[in-house]
């Protein structure tokens, strides 16, 4: 009967390999099922603390970034090429 059991079974059967992997080692029980959940539900709970929500709007502006910034090139920086560029 290899081969001929349905999907619903062989979801049984691997539903069964994993619980029987789990009873024999609790450490990836606990890292691959409980401390995920345990994270959820902690990120979750952050979402209702109201002085995490309740905070001001900021108002974006540029008045707080410097003036144009300019960028100084040196010839000597440059590699020399037979082109009509030079920098400036």
């Amino acid at each position: 009967m290899i081969g001929q059991g349905s999907g619903c079974s062989q979801l049984g059967a691997l539903i069964k390999k994993r619980l029987l992997i789990y009873s024999r080692d609790k450490c990836g029980l606990i890292c691959e099922i409980l401390i995920p959940i345990i994270l959820v539900i902690i990120g979750l709970s952050l979402l209702q603390v109201g002085w995490l929500t309740d905070s001001a709007a900021y108002d974006l502006n540029t008045s707080a970034y410097p003036g144009p910034q300019r960028v100084l090139f040196n010839e000597n920086n440059v590699a020399p090429t037979k082109s009509q560029f030079t920098p400036q």
